[in-house]
């Protein structure tokens, strides 16, 4: 069996996108190792490839709004959103969790790459956080898994990728 590559995985999803948002090819990101450095863990492999591959504004994806990669500078930018409630981020970063974005209905809720745990692959489940038990009770609570991985969230039609599965 001819499994692809993380890269030929991401590349051929966003090839099958309708072309919003645009993906463009572009060189690594100049953040991306000092990033990866205050971070429990290294980013799960297939996200990995989209940022550092890739330049995208937010997006929306089922059910969720994932941060950009522009420029390193815009709000929505993954490193910056990542980031700007400094509470927020403190708590998820030493409890073993990232966040990636949002829910797309509004909600303040995080959505979040669970670092705590890994797939043989390196991947890593993405959640939904309670945002106020963070806020007023320094607390994680898992609201619902969102997705196994950042390959089913992202895979076309919320099918799960055939490859690099765990």
């Amino acid at each position: 069996m001819n499994q692809r590559t993380v890269d030929e995985e991401i590349d051929a999803m966003i090839a099958a996108r309708s072309g919003e948002p645009k993906f463009i090819l572009a060189q690594p990101p100049a953040w991306l190792d000092s990033f990866e450095r205050g971070l429990p863990s290294r980013l799960p492999p297939s996200y990995r490839s989209l940022v550092l591959r890739y330049r995208f504004p937010s997006f929306d994806q089922s059910g969720v709004t994932l941060w950009g990669n522009v420029d390193g500078k815009t709000r929505d930018d993954f490193v910056v959103a990542s980031i700007m409630d400094p509470v927020l981020s403190s708590v998820t970063r030493r409890s073993g969790f990232l966040q990636i974005g949002r829910p797309a209905s509004g909600s303040y809720d995080l959505i979040c790459f669970d670092l705590r745990s890994r797939s043989k692959t390196g991947e890593a489940e993405i959640v939904r956080l309670d945002h106020e038990e963070i806020l007023i009770k320094n607390a994680i609570r898992i609201v619902t898994k969102t997705a196994g991985s950042f390959l089913d969230l992202f895979a076309s039609a919320g099918q799960p990728s055939p490859a690099l599965h765990r």
